[in-house]
């Protein structure tokens, strides 16, 4: 039997209704991305982990003209970015008078599906980096892993020298692979090179924040449009300070059933909704570690045997040169083994 006008007329009548259906689709994914638009943050402050980002969030929202929310803002990472709907911004910022508005999330500069995101969606943005040499960031994000129970308590020769092995450790607490990977700063900022090219990416160091914190307060002030002669509250600030003692954080750890939800490898956590029972046994722990651990408890910064410095330095080399030539600073400060512990500041 052959094909009659009938068939033709309906399979063309398909045809039309298929090509509507996906150009109202497109027109409405169109509106959604607009929507998002108008409400999205004028800048992002993207890392790194345990380099200063706290302490410039914390002096960005000193200034009148600046708001952040408090804390960190995940929406263009895995699962956040695909659950978000289109008012996500605008709940976020909702009755923010402040001219700009900005989020930070130190561990966008290393997740590696976050810069194709931001480039697509928000082309225009500006983006503030502090980088810090990735050997001290390394240890001090160890440090900071332990606190939030993604990390084992051990100590921090044995727990570095295994991630570096690969060894177990690093096979049964997924996370841990961020210590090293987030330090190779040169390979992620490649991800923003749309940014970079475009003058919309400012990449201060911590050592710029530790020789002279206004100054580098003021420079990202000058970089966003806003009056750089602000004198910002934070500035003496240190938040996020790290607790380098095993012992306490082990002890810090009793808290963490209570204050987070972990996924099943315990690559993600969310704050609980704890009952006033579980808030009695955190706020005691935490007293506890405040009033008495924390005076008479050593925090001194480990040092790090040379052996590993040394391993750590030759992982980071070719990441640190390729930075120095992106950023056209001397860091080779950076690749020379340390005498003593470096001079701290807000993490």
């Amino acid at each position: 039997m052959g094909v009659t006008a009938d068939d033709v007329n309906l399979d063309s009548a398909h045809a039309f209704g298929a090509a509507q259906s996906h150009a109202a689709q497109r027109e409405e994914a169109d509106e959604v991305i607009a929507q998002a638009k108008d409400t999205a943050p004028d800048f992002i402050v993207i890392g790194a982990q345990k380099s200063a980002s706290t302490f410039i969030q914390n002096c960005l929202t000193d200034h009148p003209d600046i708001y952040l929310p408090h804390g960190e803002t995940p929406y263009f990472e895995d699962p956040d970015y695909g659950d978000a709907d289109a008012d996500y911004f605008r709940r976020l910022f909702a009755n923010r008078t402040e001219r700009l508005r900005g989020i930070k999330r130190p561990n966008y500069i290393g997740r590696t599906e976050v810069p194709a995101r931001i480039t697509r969606d928000l082309p225009d943005i500006r983006l503030i980096a502090v980088l810090r040499n990735p050997v001290e960031r390394i240890v001090a994000a160890y440090f900071h892993q332990i606190k939030y129970g993604t990390l084992p308590p051990l100590p921090l020769e044995q727990g570095l020298a295994d991630v570096l092995d690969g060894g177990p450790v690093s096979r049964a607490w997924p996370r841990s692979t961020e210590l090293l990977s987030f330090g190779l700063y040169a390979r992620h900022l490649e991800g923003y090179r749309h940014f970079l090219d475009k003058g919309r990416l400012l990449c201060l160091l911590h050592d710029d924040i530790v020789a002279d914190a206004l100054a580098a307060v003021r420079s990202c002030y000058d970089f966003l449009g806003v009056d750089p002669a602000h004198q910002p509250a934070s500035l003496g600030g240190r938040p996020q300070k790290v607790i380098y003692s095993v012992g306490r954080l082990r002890f810090l750890g009793l808290r963490n059933r209570f204050l987070h939800d972990y996924n099943a490898d315990r690559t993600r956590l969310a704050v609980r909704r704890m009952n006033p029972a579980e808030w009695a046994v955190v706020a005691a722990i935490s007293g506890i570690d405040r009033y008495v651990l924390d005076r008479i408890v050593p925090n001194d910064k480990p040092r790090l045997s040379a052996a590993l410095e040394a391993r750590l330095i030759d992982y980071y080399r070719d990441d640190v040169l390729a930075l120095q030539a992106m950023l056209g600073r001397d860091l080779s400060h950076w690749l020379r083994p340390r005498a003593v512990p470096s001079k701290e500041t807000a993490s």
